[in-house]
């Protein structure tokens, strides 16, 4: 029996492509019918930040009426929702405010412990190439004294690995 699953695999590379040419029509929607200046979007995720409620209310609206009927997608009811802008919203990992992009504490904390776990069970040179892709991942945020400071790899640090 063959299994009709829907959708791409989620850890598939192609998946990253499709996402980004398969969603670009629903950049321009938000960039030229619904005029959002605060728009971001990671793959399937993506934030919109104004100051009116009633506004993000009827953006979400189209939003869902556009995703429908141009690119047979629906929102997912639970993860999709319009809430007050404290000063920065976590997305994808990362706290985003008006201008600048800092990494979440939880983020941190989850690549700590799995730095530690790689080290204890796979090594250095393991636990090297971790740290690599942290930092490429990191370098999206302002976080150059965070990683300084963490970076298990400095002579000063190598006893919190």
């Amino acid at each position: 029996m063959l299994n009709e699953a829907v959708g791409q695999p989620i850890g598939n590379l192609t998946s990253q492509l499709f996402a980004n040419i398969y969603l670009n029509h629903l950049d321009q929607f938000v960039k030229h019918t619904l005029h959002e200046q605060y728009y971001l979007r990671y793959m399937d995720d993506f934030l919109i930040i104004h100051p009116s409620r009633a506004h993000l209310e009827r953006g979400k609206l189209q939003l869902e009426q556009f995703a429908f009927a141009e690119l047979a997608l629906t929102l997912h009811p639970n993860k999709t929702n319009v809430h007050k802008f404290v000063g920065y919203e976590r997305f994808v990992g990362y706290d985003a405010e008006l201008f600048t992009r800092r990494l979440s504490k939880p983020t941190v904390q989850r690549f700590m412990r799995r730095m530690r776990r790689t080290y204890r069970q796979q090594g250095e040179a393991a636990a090297r190439d971790s740290w690599q892709q942290f930092d490429a991942y990191a370098s999206f945020a302002h976080a150059k004294g965070l990683l300084k400071a963490i970076n298990p790899f400095t002579p000063a640090s190598r006893h919190d690995i």
